[in-house]
C-alpha cells in the first residue's frame, strides 16, 4: 500500500510517499519540498497574504499531480503554524480544498511537537536525545 503525507509548515511544503507493507514497516521512496514562504508577513498582519497563498496553491496542485500519478489512495495532508495562526484559516483552507482537492488538518501546537519528536527519534535510533525544534516565533 502506498500512502502520501503533506506537510504544509511555516516556510515550505512537503511530500512524502511511503510504502507500507504488510508488516507494518514502511519506507520513504520519494520527498519533495518546495519554499512557498506561506506565513512570510503573518506576524505583522496577523493573515496569510494572496501572493503566499497562490504560491501554495502551485506547490499543492503539483504534490496532487503526482499523487495522482502515482495512484497513491491514502493520503494525510497536515498544516501547522502559519495555518493555525491565521486570521483568514478558514477562508485559505476552503480555497485550498477548491483548488487542490486536499482537506488538511490542522495540528495545534502539541500535536505538531508530539509528531515532530516522534519523527526525529524514529530517524535517529537514539535512545537518550534531547530534541530543540527552532521553528519561527514570534518574540516580544
Amino acid at each position: 500500500m502506498k500512502v502520501s503525507v503533506v506537510d504544509l509548515g511555516f516556510n515550505s511544503v512537503k511530500l512524502a510517499n511511503y510504502e507500507i507493507k504488510k508488516d507494518g514497516s514502511f519506507k520513504a521512496y520519494q520527498q519533495e519540498g518546495v519554499k512557498v514562504k506561506l506565513g512570510e508577513g503573518l506576524n505583522e498582519t496577523g493573515y496569510i497574504g494572496r501572493d503566499q497563498a497562490d504560491r501554495t496553491f502551485d506547490a499543492l496542485r503539483m504534490f496532487r499531480d503526482m499523487i495522482n500519478f502515482d495512484s497513491i489512495r491514502h493520503v494525510l495532508p497536515v498544516a501547522t503554524s502559519a495555518v493555525r495562526e491565521a486570521g483568514n484559516k478558514i477562508d485559505f483552507l476552503k480555497q485550498v480544498y477548491s483548488q487542490t482537492g486536499f482537506q488538511f488538518k490542522v495540528l495545534c501546537g502539541q500535536e505538531e511537537a508530539l509528531y515532530s519528536f516522534v519523527g526525529a527519534l524514529q530517524a535517529t535510533c537514539t535512545p537518550t536525545t534531547l530534541f530543540f525544534d527552532l521553528g519561527v516565533a514570534a518574540w516580544s
